[in-house]
């Protein structure tokens, strides 16, 4: 990044729910996209870089595939974002106890570098005013893998955290979708065990391989009075299902409309 581009981050404003002040709200970054290799690339061409757009790609894609490996192999992996490393989640029964998958998951933990954190302190930050009052997904935890928004495990549990996200109304619309960033039909998921303002837990569909955004459409509102048109979010992070990337390379370098 060049010394004279600032980099800008808009925060949009939400009641806070865990305060009986009136006027206090809580922030959170507005997410604008996700950022590939390909996009990568494509910003080292514009600095005039001598190699071609696939050359940097793929060199892009071998670091990682190198990365990933590595933290397979027990290493931390540092670069200038900071340092990832493996940890273990699930208890062990004595010390004979083994590795089983069905038990015990590998989790990618990140600690922040120096690069990055001396960035965050000088991004300017705009406050744009309130949010939309409507359903919006924070987070989405795939429960077998126990990863947030990276995979989807077909037919396991999807755990979504957020805000007016209940799914309530007599619309046939309202529900939760997992829609193909690919392109096609939305599937909607027929099992729903958990239907809170601010917790979902839900059966993903037995879903093809590919990349999905997590769809919650509602006519819920915080007043207790269903509004008479659904409300729907786009969670903005593609999710995996099967083999793949985990990042949409056919993506241009933009917004991800919500």
């Amino acid at each position: 990044m060049a010394e004279e581009e600032k980099v800008v981050l808009y925060i949009e404003l939400y009641d806070n729910p865990l305060t009986e002040v009136e006027g206090d709200f809580s922030a959170k970054p507005r997410l604008t996209g996700s950022l590939t290799n390909s996009m990568v690339a494509a910003r080292i061409v514009k600095q005039r870089s001598e190699y071609r757009l696939e050359t940097i790609v793929n060199i892009l894609d071998i670091a990682d595939q190198i990365k990933a490996e590595a933290l397979g192999e027990g290493r931390s992996v540092i670069d200038l974002l900071g340092e990832y490393f493996l940890s273990i989640v699930g208890n062990f029964s004595g010390e004979q106890d083994s590795y089983d998958p069905k038990r015990h998951t590998l989790v990618v933990n990140f600690k922040m570098g120096k690069y990055l954190r001396e960035l965050l302190q000088k991004v300017e930050v705009r406050v744009i005013g309130a949010a939309t009052v409507g359903p919006v997904i924070n987070d989405v935890l795939d429960v077998t893998t126990q990863t947030l928004h990276t995979t989807l495990t077909p037919g396991s549990i999807l755990n979504i955290d957020g805000e007016n996200i209940k799914i309530t109304g007599d619309s046939e619309e309202n529900g939760i979708y997992f829609v193909p960033v690919a392109g096609g039909e939305p599937v909607k998921t027929t099992v729903i065990s958990k239907n809170n303002p601010s917790e979902l837990i839900v059966q993903i569909p037995m879903l093809e391989d590919g990349q999905y955004y997590v769809r919650v459409t509602t006519q819920y509102s915080s007043n207790n009075t269903n509004v008479k048109v659904p409300r729907s979010y786009d969670y903005p992070h593609p999710l995996q299902v099967g083999e793949g990337s985990g990042g949409n390379d056919d993506e241009e370098d933009g917004p991800i409309v919500q």
